[in-house]
């Protein structure tokens, strides 16, 4: 196989995230979504809140391991945001935020992100 994202442990449809962002009416809301296999348990939500109430949610396996993945971390007052754990990709190759798609229909936009090893520009 040629081209595509390089990660340093390369499975065949390794368990990682899709966030959708939907933007409507000035309004922004995150749903993550769960995609490929484990070598133990199944690839679901997992998450954890941290003490000040910050509630971190990611696509994973049983194995604990979080390599370049998307998460979506939902504050306290409710408020979201969207970033990559940042392990897991080759020397020089960085976890990024990329879109997949962007959809615009009657004032809403759709936009579906994931994270990948891009290589690194000098």
């Amino acid at each position: 196989m040629t081209g595509g994202t390089r990660m340093a442990n390369p499975k065949k449809n390794p368990c990682h995230g899709l966030v959708v962002e939907r933007r409507e009416a000035g309004r922004v809301t995150y749903t993550l979504e769960c995609h490929g296999d484990c070598d133990t348990g199944d690839c679901k939500i997992r998450s954890e809140t941290d003490h000040h109430g910050t509630k971190t949610e990611w696509c994973g396996c049983d194995d604990g391991v979080r390599g370049c993945n998307i998460y979506i971390e939902t504050d306290a007052r409710g408020r979201q945001h969207i970033d990559c754990f940042t392990l897991g990709c080759d020397e020089g190759y960085e976890c990024k935020l990329v879109e997949h798609g962007r959809v615009e229909h009657d004032g809403v936009t759709i936009i579906h992100w994931a994270c990948a090893c891009v290589k690194i520009e000098k």
